[in-house]
């Protein structure tokens, strides 16, 4: 092989090594996008739940009194 082939090799293999990097990247960010969006919504539920219970909670004490 000459040099310049082992050049051309070196930067195609370089390219991927680049390509496969920023796809384990893409894939990273997406994962943590997700991760992020189901501790949104598991947070969201247990608000409701404790507004839901706070609001029981009030309306016994109402009835007692």
């Amino acid at each position: 092989m000459s040099i310049a082939e082992l050049r051309e090799r070196i930067e195609f293999n370089k390219r991927l090594l680049e390509q496969e990097t920023e796809k384990k990247r893409q894939e990273n960010i997406m994962q943590k996008e997700e991760q992020a969006k189901e501790l949104d919504e598991t947070t969201q539920k247990i608000l409701e739940a404790r507004q839901q219970r706070r609001a029981a909670n009030d309306a016994k004490r109402a009835a007692k009194a």
